[in-house]
This record gives structure tokens, sequence and C-alpha cells, in this order.
């Protein structure tokens, strides 16, 4: 409980989700911030116990929309997390064209500018896309870059969206 107290959303994990910092630089950061003298390797199996598995029923509806739309992810991680989930979920990222991830393109969500900028390289202008997460102030900032967005929460938030802008489910 003493380290959720703790711990923050600071400027150190928003520069290690840019891709700012390495791992070794935020983990030191943690030592102070939680007091705590973890190595890196210890705070590295830490750090990727967060995986509970993929949403079930998300496969379908994805290969589903697959087919009437480039599909696309845009996520806030680091090399660290990224190591596991992507090997984690292969199978549930495959019908994505691209998955961006913040510490490999240098920005992340929820500032606007990282939504425009997602939208150029996906190709886009940021009105043609729609975009859903389950933070709130993801949305507001991707319809602050003028992004379509919804928060979603559950597997029936999502298949409400999606059939909301046309996915036959």
């Amino acid at each position: 409980m003493l380290i959720a107290q703790r711990f923050s959303i600071d400027e150190f994990y928003e520069q290690h989700e840019r891709g700012e910092i390495p791992a070794s630089r935020y983990f030191a950061s943690l030592r102070q911030s939680l007091e705590i003298d973890l190595s890196d390797t210890e705070f590295a199996e830490g750090w990727n116990d967060v995986y509970l598995g993929p949403v079930s029923g998300i496969s379908e509806i994805l290969s589903i929309a697959e087919l009437q739309w480039p599909l696309f992810a845009f996520t806030n991680s680091n090399p660290t997390h990224k190591s596991v989930w992507e090997h984690l979920y292969a199978t549930e990222l495959r019908p994505f064209r691209t998955v961006f991830v913040s510490s490999d393109v240098g920005v992340r969500k929820p500032d606007p500018e990282s939504f425009r900028f997602v939208a150029g390289l996906m190709g886009f202008q940021p009105e043609e896309v729609f975009f859903f997460d389950d933070a709130v102030e993801n949305v507001a900032g991707a319809r602050t870059a003028g992004m379509q967005a919804e928060v979603v929460r559950s597997i029936g938030d999502v298949r409400r969206s999606l059939s909301r802008i046309g996915l036959d489910l």
C-alpha cells in the first residue's frame, strides 16, 4: 500500500514513455520516490508482471473490423513493457497495420499533438480517425486534436462504439 501511495506518473515516467530516458534511469528515479532498493532486473520483473491476458472477445471484434477499416493502435508504453506485450499479445495485435508506441515515436497520450502526429504517420487527417481508449484524458486529448473518440471500459462498450460507426457485429 505504501508503494501505491508513493507512486505517481511523474516527469521521469513520461520521459521513459516518450523514449527520452532508458529504463535504468527511470528505475533509479523509482528507487528514490518509492524509497525501495531493487535492482534493475527486479524492477523489470515486477514492472512486467502487470499483464493479465487479452480481453475476452476482442480478437473476434478486431478480425471483423479489419475487413472494413484499416486498424492502428497507439499506446503509451516503454521498451521494457513492449518486449513483453508484443509477444504475449501477438495474436490480438495481428489485425493492426501498425502499433504506434509512445517510446518509439517520441510522443504520448493525452497530448493533442501526439494524436495529430500519429494520425499523420497513419496517413490520415485527425478528423478521419475514430479513436477509443479506457482513459477519459486520452479521449479528451484525441477530441482536442480533432478525432472522433469514445471512452470504452468493457468489451460491450467496444461493441457499441464500433456499431455506432457502422461495424456490423
